[in-house]
């Protein structure tokens, strides 16, 4: 049986329930608008693929930064996997204080349990224009969309971006798995320099185009 029949069929099945993806535009300008602390939750999802509840459940023993690695037990499925980091995943993670067991902790060293309202808040600040339409509408989870969308767009194929973001089923990863981490870092790769990730102060991020701003008009840094 050939392993990769129906598999775009398959691949695709999950993203198009939700049809809105994020263009790279408004990925910078969610960034620029999101509050210090969901700068770089937003930052892990656009680059990563992972779903919310697998970010805000990140520990730091989950991760190898000298490996640029993430070891992964799913919340969705149970399973244990790997997820290589793009170089701007290493410095943003880099750039982040080590308060507790968590990476990306609310103020009492516990996960968010909803980030929701904040992120709505960040995308009518930023300007990005919320649909009535179900399928349209932007939810965090539309990050893992967009992810696979700007992987696409950007030239990766079918089945790099399906073994990133674990689509791929267990007869295609074993057909890559002499070269599948060679292969995911190469596909990581590809989205670097999307988020532009500056470390300024402890987990105080800036994307590229805000810091440009910035360096034309410096009263703007003070703001």
């Amino acid at each position: 049986k050939n392993p990769f029949e129906n598999a775009d069929d398959l691949f695709y099945k999950e993203n198009n329930r939700r049809e809105r993806a994020l263009t790279e535009d408004e990925v910078r300008r969610l960034i620029d608008a999101c509050p210090k602390y969901l700068k770089p939750i937003v930052i892990a999802a656009v680059y990563t693929g992972l779903r919310k509840s697998d970010i805000l459940n990140l520990k730091w023993r989950d991760i190898d930064l000298k490996k640029g690695l993430i070891r992964l037990e799913e919340a969705k499925t149970g399973k244990t996997r790997n997820i290589v980091l793009n170089s701007d995943m290493i410095t943003l993670l880099q750039s982040l204080p080590v308060k507790c067991q968590y990476v990306f902790p609310n103020k009492h060293g516990k996960p968010f349990k909803d980030i929701k309202r904040s992120f709505e808040a960040s995308l009518k600040k930023a300007g990005i224009e919320q649909s009535n339409d179900r399928r349209r509408k932007i939810v965090f989870h539309t990050l893992r969309h967009t992810c696979v969308s700007l992987l696409t767009e950007r030239g990766a194929d079918t089945t790099a971006v399906k073994n990133y973001v674990a689509h791929a089923s267990e007869e295609m990863k074993k057909h890559y798995t002499h070269l599948s981490e060679e292969y995911a870092r190469r596909t990581a790769e590809i989205l670097n320099g999307l988020c532009g990730v500056i470390p300024v102060h402890g987990n105080n991020l800036e994307t590229l185009a805000k810091n440009e701003e910035m360096a034309k008009n410096p009263s703007l840094a003070s703001a």
